[in-house]
This record gives structure tokens, C-alpha cells and sequence, in this order.
């Protein structure tokens, strides 16, 4: 770690205090988390969507991603399927109410889970539907 000539104290200050916060760290994570970001897959209904869901955990694949959309009053899905990096836990749900989400997001937070990825999108019916991915190391 070298400063330029020119640090100023507020340069100092952070860059020591970086240092510190960093040298306190027993580990970082060495598991390639570049990998959840792959392909999706095609838009699907909340039935085939399920059954992809399904096959594609029991093949040892978690959905790092999930995307939900309103197409002429139907619910759409689609993810992206990587494999487990590490984590020791991993809960996926789709198509929840603001209601339901912030119940499930706050079981999984009181649990040990972290949010992974969350989005939503307005259903027919005017209300929002959220999608999200939660998981434990």
C-alpha cells in the first residue's frame, strides 16, 4: 500500500481505514459468483415454469435470477438456472402479493437467508407480483 505525494488527510484517513476494515477479514468468498449470470430461459407460463423449476433443482441448479411479466392477463416467468455456488441453503418464489413478499422476505431475513435477486411486475389485476431468490451461506 503506497499514497501518492499528493494524498490529502481525507485520502489518508479513508485509505487507512479501508486497510483496517480488510485486514479485520478472516476470509473472502472464493467462489466464482460470476457465474449466476447466464442465459435465461424462454418466457413460460406458472405451470411450465414450474415443471422447468423442478427438474432444473433436482439437477443441482438454483434460479439466480427470476423475471415475472403480465402478458394479456397471464402470468409469465423466466430464470436463469445456475449451478449452487456454495451456499448452504437456497428458496426461490414467484408471482407473490406485496403481502406475501414481505412476509417471506422477512421469514428468510429472521432465518439467515439474504435476497439474491427480487423483481416484480403489475399483474392484470392492477397489483404488483414480486419474484425473489434467497440464500444462506
Amino acid at each position: 500500500n503506497s499514497r501518492p505525494s499528493n494524498s490529502d488527510q481525507f485520502s489518508s484517513d479513508l485509505d487507512n481505514a479501508l486497510w483496517t476494515a480488510f485486514n479485520g477479514t478472516s476470509s473472502f468468498v472464493t467462489t466464482d459468483l460470476f457465474d449466476q449470470y447466464g442465459t435465461y430461459a424462454g418466457w413460460m407460463d406458472g405451470a411450465a415454469y414450474q415443471s422447468k423449476f423442478n427438474s432444473e433443482a433436482k439437477a443441482g441448479k438454483y434460479p439466480s435470477r427470476v423475471e415475472g411479466f403480465n402478458s394479456t392477463g397471464t402470468g409469465l416467468y423466466r430464470a436463469v438456472f445456475a449451478r449452487v455456488p456454495g451456499f448452504s441453503a437456497w428458496a426461490s418464489y414467484n408471482g407473490m402479493s406485496c403481502q406475501t413478499y414481505k412476509s417471506t422476505a422477512a421469514s428468510m431475513a429472521s432465518s439467515g437467508y439474504e435476497t439474491a435477486s427480487l423483481q416484480s411486475y403489475v399483474s392484470s389485476d392492477g397489483t404488483r407480483r414480486y419474484q425473489g431468490t434467497w440464500v444462506k451461506w
